[in-house]
């Protein structure tokens, strides 16, 4: 996990990386991959995988497009996506417009598995009425639920709390019988999943 305002979770299979969320920025993308290069030396991104519909989340995918990385983005989103790397950047060129490539897009419409063996990812969308643009990634060697910008957060009357749309993502994933102990997500370092499933609860949603 590469923390910060928007967390950055990458998984080295046997062959390549795949990194899931592209957040803040082309430049930020820039310093991600250059990371990987230095921790991961001659180890390629093999896929980069977006989960939500949200600017902040998906800001940097035009320099994976433009390295030629394969993404995978939630049906729904993918449109969205195209009309972003639509945009001519004439004024001010960044690196997908100077790269003139076609973008390599995988749409997510149901389980989508990545990899095999102990690092191999499964693409779920979520599908609920808050989630329906969001798509969670479960490691079921590892028992470990990526849940997308849905989030624990330290609540202003103490202890935790999540966002309105937790339950959803819990509810999801009871739904494909996930079997999880411990939950990340944009803004949510590794958590058991029992302390976000009793967060959770406290949803109407989920009675």
């Amino acid at each position: 996990m590469l923390a910060g305002n928007w967390n950055v979770l990458v998984a080295e299979e046997e062959d390549g990386l795949v990194v899931i969320e592209c957040p803040q920025s082309g430049r930020y993308s820039v310093k991600v991959l250059d990371f990987l290069r230095q921790r991961f030396p001659e180890v390629k991104v093999k896929a980069l995988v977006s989960t939500t519909d949200s600017i902040w989340h998906y800001a940097g995918l035009r320099t994976y497009i433009a390295r030629g990385i394969p993404t995978y983005a939630l049906d729904l989103n993918v449109p969205l996506l195209q009309t972003f790397l639509a945009a001519p950047h004439s004024l001010a060129p960044d690196e997908y417009a100077w790269a003139k490539r076609s973008p390599d897009l995988h749409a997510v419409a149901d389980r989508t598995v990545i990899g095999k063996g102990a690092s191999r990812m499964e693409l779920y969308p979520i599908r609920r009425e808050s989630d329906e643009r969001m798509m969670m990634v479960y490691f079921a060697e590892q028992r470990l639920l990526y849940g997308s910008s849905n989030d624990v957060f330290n609540s202003v009357k103490g202890g935790k709390a999540g966002t309105f749309n937790l339950s959803e993502v819990v509810s999801a994933a009871r739904a494909r019988h996930l079997a999880v102990t411990t939950y990340a997500g944009i803004h949510t370092a590794a958590t058991p999943w029992e302390d976000v499933v009793n967060i959770a609860l406290a949803s109407p949603a989920l009675h």
